[in-house]
């Protein structure tokens, strides 16, 4: 571990959201990210949940709904 790293625990599911909307570096909407998970809404939903309830994940606050990474700099481990 570098200085000033530490140790991130995501489960899959969170690790799998929080990277695709790491790699995309735009706010996904809800949509966007069942389209390229290929999960249900239901799963997409209740994965996101989680990550806000961590503040690893924002809700923008536009007409449809969107999530963005918070911390760009963190690296949830290779999975």
């Amino acid at each position: 571990m570098v200085a000033g790293q530490y140790p991130v625990s995501l489960s899959d599911d969170e690790w799998r959201v929080f990277h695709v909307l790491q790699s995309c570096r735009e706010a996904m909407t809800l949509r966007q990210l069942e389209r390229s998970l290929t999960w249900s809404r239901v799963e997409v939903q209740d994965t996101l949940d989680a990550l806000l309830g961590r503040n690893f994940v924002t809700r923008l606050n536009t007409v449809v709904p969107s999530y963005i990474c918070r911390y760009g700099a963190i690296d949830p481990g290779p999975r």
